[in-house]
């Protein structure tokens, strides 16, 4: 990476450039600018990542912002009631949001049709 920044950085700029006036500066400090961020785009390699966001329902958004609400209010306060609340909200998030993945995945499973071939039926009916 830093082999390939170098390379793109001496061909890009004149290792001794005729500095007279300041037009010629700042002409020079923008072509450095340009160059240095041209070089680091080509250089540096770009991070995809691929995320598979569950989309939360209104509702589940709702608790998860007011869960979110009584933690950073006990965080400040340290009251034992905002500890509870934040709790017993954190339980009933994890409760709903369990509920939503088992039903996507049971719908995506439904779409799978099983069918069990004869010689197996009968192997499991006397064995």
């Amino acid at each position: 990476m830093t082999e390939l920044f170098r390379s793109a950085l001496d061909a890009a700029l004149d290792p001794d450039p005729p500095i007279q006036t300041t037009t010629e500066l700042d002409y020079t400090v923008t072509t450095f600018t340009r160059s240095v961020q041209q070089a680091a785009i080509h250089a540096i390699a770009m991070c995809t990542t691929k995320s598979n966001h569950l989309t939360l329902l209104p509702n589940l958004r709702f608790l998860l912002k007011l869960k979110n609400y009584y933690r950073h209010r006990y965080q400040r306060s340290r009251l034992p009631l905002f500890h509870y609340l934040f709790q017993l909200l954190a339980q009933i998030f994890s409760t709903h949001l369990t509920h939503l993945r088992n039903s996507k995945w049971s719908s995506f499973f439904g779409l799978f049709t099983y069918t069990i071939p004869s010689i197996l039926e009968s192997y499991t009916l006397f064995h």
